[in-house]
């Protein structure tokens, strides 16, 4: 009996080692190499404290991927949102590397710093294109600076928004 689990193991090491020699003599390697990507989903928090992370649940429904990188930590204020995420793929996780917010609740927002000028408040969009707040209110502008999400502007309705990240 235990000749024959001495060569099963020996097999079993063989074949990996083989399938290894094989990938590496054909240009690949034995872990998979990180993808670019690019994802829109839920942000959701997943697991119980202490212990729990970010994921990407896919609007339609399917698996949840999990968020990691850069741009990961700020995704944290943004939690129950709809957003645009870029980065690379390794394994089950996406490092982010960049984000939009694109909707709260049932609003769609955009994603900005806020810039305030002498003509009034502005959003400056990761484009770079600048969007006028009107009506914006005075926490707004004393926000100048941060990143904040922020609806689509509604005449003589001030708008709704959050802070992504604080001003410098």
């Amino acid at each position: 009996m235990r000749a024959a689990l001495v060569v099963l193991a020996s097999l079993t090491l063989a074949s990996c080692a083989r399938t290894r020699a094989e990938q590496q003599s054909a240009g690949g390697t034995a872990s998979a190499a990180p993808q670019a990507v690019e994802a829109t989903g839920r942000v959701v928090e997943v697991g119980s404290d202490p212990t729990t992370w970010l994921a990407l649940e896919p609007i339609g429904g399917g698996a949840q991927t999990r968020l990691g990188g850069p741009g990961a930590a700020a995704l944290r204020a943004v939690n129950g949102a709809i957003v645009w995420v870029s980065g690379s793929r390794a394994g089950d996780e996406i490092s982010v590397a960049v984000f939009e917010v694109r909707r709260i609740g049932d609003q769609d927002v955009d994603d900005g710093i806020v810039v305030i000028t002498t003509t009034g408040a502005w959003l400056r969009m990761r484009s770079g294109t600048m969007r006028a707040v009107p009506d914006a209110t005075p926490a707004l502008r004393e926000a100048a600076g941060a990143r904040v999400w922020i609806s689509r502007p509604v005449a003589g309705v001030a708008p709704s928004y959050g802070v992504i990240a604080p001003k410098p």
